[in-house]
C-alpha cells in the first residue's frame, strides 16, 4: 500500500507498507502527536487500509483543497467517482496563478466539452462534469496551462 501524507507546506510525501494504518491530522502541524505547550487536538483521524493509490491521492488533493494551501507543483488528480454514472469530479492544483484549460474528450479524440478555459489564482480546485446525454465509455480528461499538461481517464456508465 502507497500512503500520501501532506505536510503544513502543502508538500505531498509517501511511504509503501503492507500493513494497516493510522493517520492523525494535528491542527499545530507536530508530527509527534500533541504536546503540553500548545493546544493542538485532532482534527481528523483516517483508517484505511484498503484505498488505492489514485483514491488516496485525490484525499491529499481535498485534504489540500480543504486546508487552503498552495500547492507547490501542478497536480491533476484522478476524477471520483471512477467509472462514475451521470456526474464525475476532477480535482487539480496550482502553484501559481495561470491559464487554466480543461477539456474533455472521447476515445477517438473529439472534444466533448469545455470544463474550464479562464484565468486563475493558485489553489486547489475542482470542477463536476455531467455527463447526462453524452454516451457510456471511456473518456479523456486533459489540463493544459502554460506551464503544464496532463491526459487522465476516466470510464463513464449508464
Amino acid at each position: 500500500m502507497k500512503v500520501l501524507c501532506l505536510d503544513n507546506s502543502g508538500n505531498i510525501g509517501s511511504d509503501i507498507s503492507d500493513r494497516n494504518f493510522n493517520i492523525q491530522l494535528w491542527n499545530s502541524g507536530n508530527l509527534d502527536g500533541p504536546n503540553d505547550s500548545t493546544d493542538d487536538e485532532i482534527i481528523s483521524d483516517f483508517k484505511d487500509s484498503s484505498r488505492t493509490e489514485s483514491e488516496s491521492a485525490s484525499d491529499a488533493a481535498k485534504l489540500m483543497a480543504n486546508t487552503g494551501q498552495i500547492p507547490t507543483d501542478y497536480y491533476l488528480a484522478q476524477s471520483y467517482p471512477n467509472p462514475f454514472n451521470a456526474a464525475t469530479t476532477i480535482e487539480y492544483g496550482l502553484p501559481t496563478d495561470d491559464h487554466v484549460s480543461i477539456d474533455i474528450y472521447d476515445i477517438t479524440g473529439r472534444k466533448v466539452k469545455n470544463l474550464v478555459d479562464e484565468d486563475q489564482q493558485a489553489g486547489s480546485r475542482r470542477v463536476t462534469w455531467n455527463a447526462t446525454g453524452i454516451a457510456s465509455g471511456t473518456y479523456l480528461y486533459v489540463i493544459q496551462t502554460g506551464k503544464f499538461r496532463e491526459t487522465k481517464k476516466m470510464q463513464y456508465l449508464k
